[in-house]
């Protein structure tokens, strides 16, 4: 008898970057089965710096990887460096009375951080009346090179959205009481200061050689935050990508350091939910997935 919990439909996960363009696909419902299928570089450095080249990149390069691994006819989700993103936190007005009214603040702080406006840029994100949140927004040329290239290879696009929210939905509900969430790529760091189990602000720093050896230095740039916000410091700091060795090692008086997204921890969680179904004679179903933080679209 066919295991149709543990096959499941295979769906494709795109990572795009500066640097260069990563394919993963997924099989099986639970636990889903990771396999790379492309990791390329993109070969002119001189690209690196940008976004039209990206654009070019996607358009030109992406669909001959996709030829190569012959992908196509499955849910795509594409997932964008955050240095490709432009990430702000956003204050709703206190006489807020329609979703256009979070749209227009967004629009406006979107004009006072960044000195232009978002007439060629697509917004999305976690829209609330009452609460601060968190938006993004991604150039309309970019979206639609993505959105060209699925269509060619007839790829249901799901989801377009930054690294650093791709991370969160995964792993939010694993972040500890207390802690900050950060996401590493590259030589980027990208901190969520969290209070009340919201994101307060972000913030994004560009990381240097020293920084990568050095806890001493992390352990000052959260104090500065925490002190800066007049908010405690973290119990710990809980990160998804490539941890420096130096940040793991736990030292006396020093901010815990942990990897959420370790190979070690997913296989920990894959080998205890295996067991228990194992062990288990009940008939079990897929429910649909509970509702996360999306940073897509929505309707007013």
């Amino acid at each position: 008898m066919r295991n149709f919990f543990k096959e499941g439909k295979a769906s494709l996960t795109i990572q795009i970057s500066q640097q260069g363009v990563k394919l993963t696909r997924e099989r099986g419902w639970w636990p889903r089965r990771s396999e790379v299928l492309a990791d390329h570089a993109w070969r002119d450095s001189a690209l690196e710096n940008s976004m039209v080249s990206v654009t070019n990149l996607i358009a030109t390069r992406l669909p001959q990887i996709l030829l190569e691994t012959e992908c196509k006819k499955m849910p795509l989700t594409v997932v964008f460096s955050d240095a490709c993103f432009r990430m702000w936190m956003v204050t709703p007005p206190q006489n807020v009375s329609s979703f256009s009214d979070c749209q227009a603040a967004a629009s406006l702080r979107f004009l006072s951080l960044y000195g232009e406006t978002t007439n060629d840029w697509e917004i999305a994100a976690d829209w609330d009346a009452a609460l601060p949140f968190l938006a993004c927004a991604l150039q309309r040329s970019l979206l639609q090179a993505v959105r060209e290239v699925a269509q060619e290879f007839q790829l249901t696009l799901l989801d377009v959205l930054p690294q650093f929210t791709w991370h969160w939905n995964r792993w939010r509900k694993q972040i500890a009481a207390g802690a900050w969430f950060a996401v590493l790529n590259q030589q980027e760091l990208t901190l969520a200061i969290i209070a009340q189990n919201r994101i307060l602000t972000l913030r994004s720093i560009n990381l240097t050689a020293a920084s990568h050896e050095n806890k001493t230095w992390l352990c000052q740039y959260l104090k500065r935050e925490s002190l800066r916000l007049n908010l405690p410091q973290p119990t710990q700091l809980q990160v998804c990508g490539a941890v420096p060795d130096a940040w793991l090692v736990a030292t006396d008086g020093s901010v815990l350091c942990s990897r959420l997204d370790s190979v070690d921890l997913i296989r920990t969680k894959v080998e205890l939910v295996e067991t228990q179904i194992q062990a288990s004679k009940e008939v079990y179903r897929v429910l649909p997935a509970t509702s996360e933080t999306s940073l897509r679209r929505k309707q007013g």
